[in-house]
């Protein structure tokens, strides 16, 4: 049986993506990363267990889902130590402004020796911008069992953006969030992807309204899963947030 390696958060792309994989005669080995500072991973790992329970229960689960992999980020950087994965981090986090959270998952996989799907959709955003940017292109991996799973490659295989990703396996490129949930309600799968979690930086155990994962939500069309106090903090705190970055600069 193949095996798949998946980053899950909890939240709506990497919990689309486990559904998918749950329908596949595939052993999935589940992989979520700790980070002390993130005040969301309680919650999270809340999530994850109840969504856990409720795909292992669906009745066209043919997947082996393996009990979650919980990765300490501190472990990380401590024990798996790369300085051209951390330089190639620092570069593209510094020029294209993506997420420090690709370091960690890169010095894993290159410690492991593993690839790993990481639940990035369409539009790809600063992902897009790092990959294209540097001369990179995400190609298509010839499948038998999966359709549009796609890996970065480029000329140089020195380069920041392919020393960084290289282990990096992109399922969901083509679909947007809207795209997963019109899917999701076809295949009777949208009250487990209501169980999913998003926001970084909770208040009173509700989305905070102005983190980056929850302007997402209300940028593109999932606003639905904000609650109105949720949605009265984007509208007032997130325009104060921007005014605040502009002084600092």
């Amino acid at each position: 049986m193949e095996i798949v390696n998946l980053l899950w958060t909890g939240g709506w792309d990497s919990t689309f993506r486990l559904l998918q994989l749950s329908e596949k005669e595939v052993e999935i080995k589940i992989f979520y990363f700790i980070d002390k500072k993130r005040k969301s991973a309680s919650i999270e790992i809340k999530r994850m267990q109840k969504i856990l329970e409720e795909i292992k229960n669906l009745k066209n689960s043919k997947a082996k889902i393996n009990n979650i992999n919980y990765i300490e980020v501190d472990t990380i950087k401590n024990e798996m130590k790369n300085k051209k994965i951390t330089d190639a981090s620092k570069y593209l986090v510094e020029k294209y402004k993506i997420g420090t959270q690709y370091e960690w998952f890169a010095l894993f996989c290159n410690y492991s020796n593993i690839d790993m799907e990481i639940g990035v959709e369409k539009p790809l955003s600063t992902i897009g911008e790092a990959i294209y940017g540097e001369k990179g292109k995400l190609i298509e991996i010839k499948e038998e069992k999966f359709n549009n799973r796609l890996r970065i490659e480029t000329l140089d295989k020195t380069s920041s953006i392919y020393y960084l990703m290289k282990n990096f396996i992109f399922p969901l490129t083509t679909l947007t969030k809207k795209d997963m949930e019109k899917i999701a309600k076809e295949k009777e799968w949208i009250e487990i992807m209501k169980l999913t979690w998003f926001c970084h930086q909770p208040i009173n155990n509700k989305p905070c309204g102005y983190c980056n994962p929850c302007q997402d939500a209300m940028k593109y069309g999932m606003s639905w899963r904000m609650p109105l106090i949720s949605k009265i903090r984007y509208y007032i705190l997130y325009p104060i947030k921007l005014i605040y970055r502009m002084i600092k600069k």
